[in-house]
């Protein structure tokens, strides 16, 4: 039986920027616009307009971050059933190691650690991505594919948003 045990530290790092994001947005709208509305600004530029743009910038990277926490966050195989589970933070499914068309392999050049990845392809034209974000020793679940004969189509980009 092999495990795919979850990147702790990458995920409770995304997890702290998700909090402080949500706290940043919350002081931005609860003073920001407060201040505003009180008329506490003397430029000729209304500064709600840039508080518009801070506001749905934010918005936009807690929903990468909400996004990339539900991802896939555990795999575990086993050969004797020939099922692979896959479990995320809301769901958990498993499927036939049969069920897998072929994989590609993925890689993520980011500026302090590179990530690889694998997308599965099933026959359903279903597609799953693992990723070394949340998943540590994706390396071993692509030796235990080689193993069961599932067909390699290369290289292959991340999908959103981890690319």
């Amino acid at each position: 039986m092999l495990k795919l045990p979850t990147n702790a530290f990458n995920f409770i790092a995304r997890l702290f920027s998700l909090c402080l994001i949500l706290l940043i947005g919350y002081l931005i709208i609860k003073y920001g616009l407060h201040d505003l509305a009180n008329n506490r600004h003397n430029s000729k530029l209304k500064p709600v307009y840039f508080l518009y743009v801070l506001i749905a910038g934010l918005l936009f990277i807690v929903t990468i971050l909400t996004i990339s926490l539900l991802g896939i966050i555990k795999v575990t195989e086993d050969k004797s059933t020939g099922t692979i589970t896959l479990s995320s933070i809301i769901r958990k499914t498993t499927i036939a190691t049969d069920d897998i068309d072929y994989y590609f392999v993925t890689k993520h050049i980011g500026k302090y650690k590179n990530f690889e990845g694998l997308i599965l392809n099933l026959k359903t034209n279903n597609k799953i991505q693992l990723v070394g974000q949340n998943l540590l020793s994706i390396s071993d679940f692509k030796d235990y594919l080689v193993d069961e004969n599932i067909m390699f189509k290369g290289e292959h980009e991340m999908m959103f948003p981890f690319n």
